[in-house]
């Protein structure tokens, strides 16, 4: 039984045989591929640096720091480790680094390309001369803008703008835009120290050093649009930690100008830097310039104050207070404490109210320390909004304002807000009411003075307001030094820990890039011949004879494998054996037929001939030289040389052989008589037919045939062809099939 499932071996070696080229073809192609790529592709770089977001030395210090400077919370930080990463990767972070470094501009040289052809374009990393852009007048991006440097001291601007170009006026990622009308042609000469500007561009020229650029060298700039380009260094930088929890971050980028790329992650890192200790700093500023303000108006009533005293002792001669003053100033001294406490409460919690109320950012805002309240719970509460609001900005940076994930902490900040206004609101309406109730006290208070003599009354109201506002100027000297100092000591918990440097070597590797071409163009030449190995429809072997056909193969010659001396007598001993049984069943007309036309099948029948000889049996060939549809057989050697070909002389005394033309078989009287007189004298009668393909004369005469010997040549007969003549004969059961390997 035949595996038709598995691999078919002499099929695959004669796909493999016919199709062999394209093997050398398909390497040929990845060669030339490989050649290209590493040309166009060049050399990656890996660059790598790492960044601590949080030095825990600094928390820890600022904790201990805490105890004794109240309002020093303002300056430490809650550290996020995915806030920080998205604070480092945001267009706005990555805009400010590329602005400093002037990379939104690149100026590049022409020359010649590949073999003179077309024009290549190289950046120059360190160009001799800098564009300096003037903000707030438009500039078009996107175009190249060439300068030729004339011996006169002037340069030349050429530029054609494009209609619909984008024309910005700042760079920034925020920046207005607009678009150019027309078409327009830019060609202008002026002089170095000139800028240049228009309605499209608006720049100057920094040469960088004493030596002018050359003359004979032409540049070109671009002006990159600084969102597009943010995103694109962006889409290039991976940020993560080391490790989970960790506080350390790997940034790593690569780049065919691993120094441009060193340059970019050591300033993105120092910009990130400088806006975190900026910040601080900005809120530091705003606490003590709030302090100044505050102080300034202490100064003023103190000043008074004095003055008051001064004249009410020169005037009155009262330096001693009886103790009841005494006692009433106590009690009123501390009242007024207390009121002026309330006083600064409610005044922070009408401040925070308005704050709230106008969204104003909530790192903006004054501390609840700072100014000198301690409430846990409205702390806890700002803190928790504090830290819904980064959350915000961090999801910002990846999501749409539609997105159901900004709505939903949109909606969370909401409820927090709404909280700690309810919150102020509350404690506002209680320090009010126990303002009121002061008050109310303080007058009481007030009356009883009153009631003392009029010197001491007066020097008592003196030395009173005198007290409270010194209390009061003291301590904003107090809070003002503790400010100053947290500011001397405010340094950045941000520290850099390696700056970028070069990671491995450089990919792709030239031998690396070369192999991987040559391992595909062996994967796609083993592709094609898999695709005609599968896609053929010839037969090769036994094999792809399709199951259904039910004709027995007698023998395949591309199996057999003799090592006797004579392998012709192998190859036809079977055929030889099969065709004896049915000569002793008195089936000896045998007709042989190929399957296909013009294909050569005398060596078989030759061998077949020299069998029988051998065995001792007598012979008679008939040979059909012509179709009998009337079409003459075109094969005139065949017919020649048909002694010469299917035996030699010693062998033509035991062959009988004979002529039939379409003349002589039409009626199928001569035929059927000269088969019957050849089967009488002789042991076998061989019929040669004409092929299958094209004709019907096995058709009309295989009544008269005992057994036909049906040759399949391998490589040539299609597999519809065979299924075609199976089709006609299926009923016929005298049928044997041989495969002989093309020649």
């Amino acid at each position: 039984m035949v595996n038709r499932n598995s691999l078919n071996i002499d099929k695959f070696l004669y796909v493999l045989r016919h199709n062999w080229f394209y093997i050398p073809l398909a390497l040929s192609i990845a060669l030339i591929l490989a050649m290209i790529t590493i040309q166009k592709v060049g050399k990656n770089y890996k660059i790598e640096a790492s960044l601590q977001i949080q030095d825990q030395s600094l928390s820890t210090h600022s904790g201990q720091q805490e105890l004794f400077l109240k309002g020093a919370e303002l300056f430490s930080s809650n550290t996020n480790v995915a806030d920080e990463m998205g604070v480092i990767t945001s267009l706005s972070t990555i805009a400010e680094t590329l602005r400093d470094m002037n990379s939104h501009i690149t100026v590049f040289t022409p020359h010649p390309g590949i073999f003179g052809i077309g024009t290549k374009y190289d950046e120059l990393k360190v160009p001799p001369f800098q564009i300096k852009l003037k903000e707030g007048f438009p500039q078009v991006t996107n175009i190249p803008v060439k300068i030729t440097f004339l011996n006169n001291g002037t340069y030349r601007v050429q530029a054609t703008i494009e209609k619909g170009s984008l024309l910005f006026q700042s760079s920034t990622i925020d920046s207005k835009f607009d678009t150019s009308l027309d078409k327009t042609t830019i060609d202008k000469t002026l002089k170095l120290t000139q800028p240049y500007n228009d309605n499209y561009l608006n720049f100057s020229i920094d040469l960088q050093g004493n030596t002018p650029p050359s003359v004979t060298t032409e540049y070109s700039f671009v002006i990159n649009e600084m969102r597009s380009l943010a995103e694109s260094f962006r889409n290039k930088i991976s940020v993560e930690p080391i490790f989970d929890g960790a506080s350390i971050l790997n940034i790593s980028s690569s780049s065919s100008y691993p120094q441009q790329e060193i340059d970019f992650i050591n300033n993105l890192m120092k910009t990130y830097i400088a806006k975190s200790l900026s910040k601080k700093n900005r809120l530091a500023q705003e606490t003590i310039a709030s302090i100044d303000k505050q102080l300034d108006i202490a100064v003023d009533t103190l000043s008074n104050i004095e003055g008051s005293l001064e004249d009410f002792r020169s005037k009155n001669e009262i330096i001693d207070i009886a103790k009841t003053s005494e006692n009433l100033n106590e009690q009123y001294t501390d009242l007024n404490e207390k009121k002026s406490d309330f006083s600064v409460k409610i005044e922070y919690y009408q401040y925070l109210t308005n704050s709230l109320s106008n969204n104003v950012d909530i790192d903006e805002m004054k501390s609840v320390s700072t100014a000198g309240i301690e409430d846990p719970v409205l702390s806890n509460l700002l803190i928790e909004l504090n830290a819904l609001i980064r959350e915000r900005s961090s999801i910002a940076f990846s999501s749409s304002k539609e997105s159901p994930v900004l709505k939903g902490i949109d909606q969370r900040i909401k409820t927090s807000r709404s909280a700690v206004m309810n919150n102020v609101k509350s404690l506002l309406n209680s320090y009010t009411i126990n303002l009121r109730n002061l008050e109310q006290r303080l007058n009481k208070i007030n009356y009883q003075i009153s009631q003392l003599p009029k010197g001491e009354r007066n020097l008592t109201s003196i030395e009173r307001n005198f007290s409270l506002n010194d209390d009061l100027y003291s301590y904003l000297l107090q809070k003002k030094a503790e400010a100053n100092i947290a500011v001397a000591t405010n340094v950045s918990d941000k520290t850099i820990i390696d700056e970028a440097h070069l990671a491995g070597n450089p990919f792709p590797k030239k031998t690396h890039l070369l192999l991987t071409f040559i391992i595909l163009g062996f994967i796609a030449s083993a592709g094609i011949l898999f695709w005609r190995y599968i896609t053929l429809s010839k037969i090769i072997t036994e094999n792809d004879i399709p199951a259904y056909i039910k004709w027995p193969v007698l023998d395949s010659r591309l199996h057999q494998a003799s090592k006797k001396a004579d392998p012709h007598s192998y190859k036809s001993l079977k055929v030889y054996n099969k065709l004896k049984e049915k000569a002793k069943a008195n089936a000896k007309v045998i007709s042989i037929v190929n399957s296909d036309k013009d294909d050569d099948a005398h060596s078989f029948i030759k061998e077949l001939i020299s069998q029988m000889i051998g065995m001792g049996n007598h012979i008679a060939i008939v040979h059909l030289t012509a179709d009998l549809e009337g079409a003459i057989d075109s094969s005139k050697k065949s017919t020649d040389n048909i002694n010469q070909d299917l035996f030699d002389v010693k062998q033509a005394k035991d062959i009988s052989l004979h002529k039939l033309h379409i003349n002589e078989v039409a009626d199928k009287k001569p035929l059927q008589q000269l088969l019957f007189k050849l089967k009488e004298n002789h042991d076998f009668v061989l019929i040669l037919t004409p092929p299958l393909n094209g004709s019907l004369a096995y058709y009309k005469i295989r009544e008269y045939f005992d057994f036909t010997l049906y040759l399949i040549h391998s490589g040539v007969t299609d597999t519809s062809a065979l299924a075609e003549h199976y089709a006609n004969l299926e009923s016929d059961n005298s049928i044997g099939i041989v495969i002989m390997e093309q020649t």
